[in-house]
């Protein structure tokens, strides 16, 4: 299961910063068009979409991640 592709709405930015704070790999940006398949599934507004790689357990990624409000991961139960 590694790599795992993520995505985000463009104007989602709780989510958007989420996903950077992972470490994960900003690929670009995707465009759901009229001609693709999966259009109706998508309100007009959620068309832009933020594409991102994340490789699970990469040690380096793992190692820009930041610590946000003062909990590491090992604080949550």
């Amino acid at each position: 299961m590694n790599p795992v592709y993520i995505t985000c709405d463009a104007d989602n930015v709780a989510s958007r910063k989420n996903i950077e704070a992972l470490g994960a790999e900003f690929l670009g940006i995707e465009r759901i068009t009229e001609s693709s398949p999966y259009c109706p599934y998508y309100p007009e507004k959620a068309r832009v979409k933020l594409r991102y790689r994340w490789e699970v357990g990469n040690k380096e990624q793992d190692d820009k991640r930041e610590v946000q409000d003062g909990f590491s991961e090992n604080d949550i139960v």
